[in-house]
């Protein structure tokens, strides 16, 4: 899977991502700090990328596919067990265009845009 990694998530999840075979741009290393969302949603877009964000704000755009990591504890320790385990599960495939995956300790919920 391709993911651009918004400028809030770790260095070492973008690692972990790539370790497991996943091909991440990173908006840090291509210093797109700074970048709108709708800037980088283009990007993402054009670059057939799932975004992966910690920013709720992503919630409000549409034909984007997003995973959203709401983790009580946001460290990369923490997070990256659960997100690779989701990324290897059969549930990944209702990530669809204009599909929005929030992410946590307890649960992988799937929402459309226009349901939240």
């Amino acid at each position: 899977m391709r993911f651009l990694a918004d400028e809030n998530i770790s260095p070492e999840i973008v690692s972990a991502l790539r370790n497991a075979g996943h091909d991440v741009l990173d908006v840090k290393e291509e210093e797109w700090q700074g970048k709108t969302d709708a800037a980088l949603i283009r990007i993402a877009h054009a670059q057939q990328c799932v975004i992966l964000t910690h920013d709720k704000d992503f919630l409000q755009h549409r034909a984007i596919r997003v995973i959203l990591l709401r983790f009580y504890n946001q460290r990369s320790t923490v997070v990256i067990p659960y997100l690779l385990a989701f990324l290897k599960s059969k549930i990944l495939k209702k990530l669809g265009n204009g599909t929005i995956a929030i992410l946590s300790e307890q649960k992988a919920e799937f929402h459309h845009p226009s349901n939240i």
